[in-house]
């Protein structure tokens, strides 16, 4: 595929493309953007269209503005864990990670006491135990109101609802999972309070309810022709990786590590009739499955998980688990297998 000559901008609500997608364009937006970000955008097209070097203010690296920002991160699991915080290395920021929301209350509080390091932004995982985001969130902002970092939700529901209770719940913005750095590195460009930012976070708040959601408000069907994993998404990692594949190496052995618990959490399940719960279970291991590629999991257990929050106790219970369960197996062989 040919780049065209004449510089081209993405401007999107959705996916960030990355790859030789992404090299079609000078730049890539998501929306809602800054009118700054659109101007240096404009202004690095304008010098790349006449053929002259970019000033320096515009060929500048975000590096070298987020150095020494600390984000943190609030996920229950190990391997969206260690993907987010080699991808937040990658981009040049420090990271504290926590396992649920109390802890996260906790760390925000910490940070704010007379000399502590305030962080930048909070990423913080919708769904997680002891407390879960939406409340965690609330939490922070009712303690601390303006001086609340920017809190960031990491979702993998598709359904608009639940992107809904993350911006009621005092979230400025949400980022999809299974997690792309390019989409990481525009939310904290946008989000994230650097130290020369003076916009308010009450302002975002606003600007981030009024984008419009790409994302399906209805129950995904279950699919039965996508693969088993789709090793592109380990190839992504090469971005933030080193040449030995070292993090993506761990991502994988925690993965083989943690999901045969989190099936065995499913199958246990069956015994409760607690369909909250099964929704719950059938969501953690989507996360990490789509995290490592595992489509096909991922799938099987995002239409459990949303079978249980919209229909209840699935009619299908049996076929759906034992689908699961021969998927985990199935992936859990492919990635053990897996060679760099």
């Amino acid at each position: 595929r040919m780049k065209p000559k004449l510089p081209l901008v993405l401007l999107t609500s959705g996916v960030l493309p990355t790859g030789d997608e992404a090299a079609l364009f000078v730049g890539r937006l998501l929306k809602p953007y800054r009118q700054a970000q659109l101007f240096n955008i404009l202004a690095r097209c304008l010098y790349i269209n006449q053929g002259m070097d970019k000033p320096a203010e515009i060929a500048s690296s975000p590096l070298a503005v987020v150095k020494g920002q600390s984000i943190l991160v609030a996920d229950d699991n190990a391997v969206n864990l260690k993907v987010v915080v080699s991808m937040l290395g990658k981009l040049g920021y420090e990271s504290i990670t926590v396992m649920n929301g109390q802890q996260a209350v906790s760390s925000v509080s910490a940070s704010l006491q007379a000399g502590g390091k305030r962080f930048a932004a909070v990423l913080m995982d919708a769904n997680m135990p002891t407390m879960d985001g939406y409340a965690a969130a609330r939490a922070i902002i009712a303690t601390h109101g303006k001086a609340a970092p920017p809190i960031i939700a990491l979702t993998a529901s598709v359904l608009e609802e639940d992107r809904q209770r993350c911006l009621d719940s005092g979230m400025v913005g949400f980022l999809p999972k299974p997690l792309r750095i390019a989409e990481l590195e525009e939310s904290l460009e946008r989000y994230a309070r650097i130290s020369d930012s003076n916009q308010a976070p009450e302002a975002v708040a606003q600007e981030a309810k009024g984008a419009t959601s790409a994302f399906e408000q209805s129950t995904p069907p279950l699919s039965i022709d996508v693969p088993l994993i789709d090793w592109s998404r380990l190839d992504q990692f090469k971005d933030f990786d080193d040449d030995e594949r070292t993090m993506t190496k761990e991502v994988i052995a925690l993965f083989l590590q943690d999901a045969p618990g989190r099936r065995a959490d499913i199958l246990s399940s069956l015994d409760t009739n607690d369909a909250a719960m099964l929704s719950l279970r059938a969501h953690a291991l989507k996360g990490a499955a789509s995290n490592v590629g595992a489509v096909a999991l991922s799938d099987a257990c995002s239409h459990l998980e949303h079978t249980c929050k919209v229909s209840g106790w699935p009619v299908d219970i049996v076929a759906q688990t034992e689908l699961i369960d021969e998927l985990t197996d199935s992936t859990l062989q492919a990635l053990n297998d897996w060679k760099p």
